[in-house]
């Protein structure tokens, strides 16, 4: 008989063809003790009886009575009528076969020899001739970097170089002056070890060439700041990249960037950094210049700061038609958003710049009785007239000097207007212990009303904003400040806030004569930290001091989940439809 051996040494129970409880029998029969009330459970004359009642006899070690089961086995096997199954003996025959090594060896290999049918038939080789034909050295020039090399040419017909590792590539780069044009190119394609002493002097060659990389076809991100800018110094040209460009303003970012809309200081120095390096490029940046200068601008605004010199770099650059600039002849260098640079500054795309320049016009026209000289040439005349008039009516100049030059109707708009709006410097994130003031421009409103609602609960999230519908609630508090400042004339104001005290969110309205501003204010800051477990997902809140808030609930649809212990424990779910929540 021939038989397999996969797993000699294991139990194997088949699937039992019972009429009884198979998970009973299979407890019964694993523990020696209660074996025979097993066995006794199977049908005598049956595959499983053999099979159970000869493995019984094999765990015990009864040879005898084994020998006298598969005998039987055997025969009910091998009758013409009614057979029963030998499935299962071979792995019995193998055990025992195993079992009797011990005793004699050379029996129980020939056995398993026949039983798993196994020929050897190899010779066995003149070990003396074997030896003799060994060798016993290392021949030190098969393995140096020549031989490697001749080697890589006989297998490449292409340039060896090509099979390179880029440690092998490395030392290759040091006889950069002996490339020709494929090798430089092949690379600036290929070469990743970007801190090579001379991969600035790679690119360089590359740049020179009759027909010069693209550096949208190199990947720039690995590149320094110093390299780049001996980059750009040994080929001006690459000024005019766009892609070399966009590569180095992303290496201007902080190494560990903030949030930078929550955080204009970091914002603003980042853009400052941005500004001295677009502010030399040539005109074929133009749009790369305007974007940035524009948000530089309106960044350094936010912080009570008007660069002169960076407003009359940014109105000198060329446009077709502007309702405030005068126009150009330079339209082919017109400024106008040709790509998507606001994953770069993090800044919106085409601006509508009317109101910034106004608002910085504003500011130095309002300085001095006769137009900033550097201005006249930039602003378009007649509506330079009308906003330096404007500007110094509102900062207080006597209106007899300055009136004439705006229409009856428009001087009496303008005298009459009644403003309410909030500072550029305004504050975006206070903490919990901050004292408020926010700063209001205000113009003809000698009495000022302030309403404060504190928001609690849920609608604290300001999902809604100010725009929040007040009409019918009372204010938590309520209070008139009066301001002897005439009718014309533009004010700045801070107004301090000492009701709202402690960590909260409220909704501030100033009223004046019919109009109103209002301001979403929060003030602390808390830090959810999630981590996914077996079972769902636990929830931890940290307040802006970095302390653990106990008190907390997690809001997912219709469900609401309570902290307890400072954990809000929010479990899987097939079913929920809602991926988001509130905390």
């Amino acid at each position: 008989m021939k038989w397999t051996m996969k797993i000699p040494l294991c139990l194997l129970l088949f699937t039992l063809a019972l009429q009884a409880n198979p998970d009973l029998f299979r407890e019964n029969f694993a523990d020696p003790a209660t074996r025979p009330a097993a066995i006794a459970m199977l049908t005598p004359g049956t595959r499983d009886h053999f099979f159970y009642t000869a493995l019984d006899h094999q765990l015990a070690g009864r040879a005898k009575e084994y020998a006298d089961v598969v005998t039987d086995w055997k025969v009910a096997a091998e009758r013409e009528k009614n057979p029963v199954s030998d499935d299962g003996m071979d792995t019995l025959e193998a055990r025992r076969a195993i079992k009797d090594y011990d005793r004699d060896p050379k029996a129980a290999l020939k056995e398993m020899i026949q039983g798993m049918d196994l020929v050897f038939n190899d010779t066995r080789p003149d070990s003396v001739a074997e030896e003799k034909a060994l060798p016993t050295s290392l021949d030190a020039k098969l393995i140096t970097a020549e031989a490697f090399r001749k080697e890589a040419e006989l297998r490449q017909p292409e340039p060896p170089y090509t099979l390179f590792s880029q440690e092998v590539l490395y030392a290759e780069l040091d006889g950069l002056e002996k490339f020709s044009e494929g090798k430089v190119r092949w690379f600036i394609g290929n070469f990743k070890l970007t801190h090579h002493p001379k991969y600035v002097a790679l690119l360089t060659k590359g740049v020179s060439l009759k027909l010069p990389i693209r550096f949208n076809e190199t990947n720039l991100t690995p590149l320094s700041v110093a390299q780049m800018d001996g980059l750009r110094k040994a080929v001006p040209a690459v000024l005019s990249s766009p892609d070399f460009n966009a590569a180095y303003l992303a290496k201007l970012k902080p190494s560990k960037p903030k949030d930078l809309e929550r955080d204009p200081g970091s914002h603003a120095a980042f853009l400052a950094k941005c500004r001295d390096y677009i502010i030399a490029l040539p005109p074929a940046n133009n749009d790369l210049k305007s974007h940035i200068l524009y948000h530089h601008l309106r960044l350094q605004e936010k912080l009570g700061n008007y660069p002169k010199a960076d407003l009359l770099a940014y109105l000198a650059l060329p446009r077709r038609s502007h309702p405030i600039i005068r126009p150009t002849k330079e339209s082919k260098n017109y400024t106008g958003s040709t790509r998507l640079l606001d994953k770069i500054t993090q800044c919106p795309s085409d601006p509508n710049d009317s109101s910034l320049i106004e608002s910085y016009l504003g500011h130095f026209l309002a300085l001095s009785d006769t137009p900033d000289k550097d201005l006249v040439p930039l602003i378009q005349e007649k509506l330079l007239a009308s906003l330096h008039a404007r500007a110094r009516i509102l900062a207080g100049a006597d209106p007899a000097l300055h009136a004439p030059r705006l229409a009856a109707d428009e001087y009496k708009a303008l005298r009459e207007e009644v403003r309410i709006g909030f500072a550029p410097t305004v504050q975006q994130i206070f903490s919990s212990t901050e004292e408020i003031a926010l700063p209001l421009d205000l113009k003809n409103t000698p009495t000022l009303l302030i309403r404060i609602y504190e928001i609690q609960g849920k609608s604290a999230s300001g999902q809604s904003g100010a725009s929040v519908d007040l009409d019918g609630l009372v204010p938590h508090h309520s209070r008139s400040i009066t301001f002897p400042q005439p009718p014309a004339v533009l004010h700045r104001e801070s107004i301090a806030l000492p009701e709202l005290a402690g960590a909260g969110t409220w909704i501030v309205e100033f009223v004046s004569d019919r109009i109103s501003a209002r301001a979403l204010v929060r003030k602390g800051n808390i830090t959810p930290y999630i981590t996914r477990t077996a079972t769902g997902q636990e929830v931890r809140l940290f307040d802006e001091s970095a302390q653990a808030v106990a008190d907390f609930g997690v809001e997912l649809g219709s469900e609401t989940f309570t902290a307890k212990e400072g954990i809000a424990i929010v479990p899987n779910s097939p079913n929920q439809p809602r991926t988001s929540g509130t905390i």
